[in-house]
């Protein structure tokens, strides 16, 4: 994982697949003390990315990060989600629906598929 040390959350019936992707760390993102598990074996997490983007996945994953310095990107456009961020947390999001090849509608933004700029990526 180009020098990381992956940790992750996922349900129980997937923690073996995450790890043979090279997670060094997984989680039931269900337990109740997931945030302290993760602050065990990461006191220094600095960086969290949030592929959920629900109302409780981007401030409990703030919630793990180190206090001051801790980083959310999360998966939801406008930042959606994130009001309860841990104070101090940057958060930032990313539009990673672009590798779909297709429109998206979240709300009011609207994003039009651009194959132009995805084939100049892959040629």
């Amino acid at each position: 994982m180009n020098g990381m040390e992956v940790i992750t959350t996922c349900s129980p019936k997937h923690a073996d697949l995450v790890r043979s992707y090279g997670a060094c760390h997984v989680f039931d993102y269900k337990d109740e003390q997931v945030v302290s598990k993760i602050k065990d074996v990461a006191p220094a997490l600095k960086y969290a990315f949030d592929t959920i983007g629900n109302a409780t996945s981007s401030p409990t994953a703030s919630q793990a990060l180190q206090v001051g310095v801790g980083n959310v990107c999360t998966v939801r456009p406008g930042k959606a989600h994130t009001e309860k961020v841990v104070s101090g947390c940057r958060v930032t999001d990313v539009l990673v629906w672009t590798a779909f090849l297709k429109d998206h509608t979240y709300g009011t933004f609207k994003w039009p598929v651009n194959t132009k700029a995805i084939c100049s990526l892959v040629s």
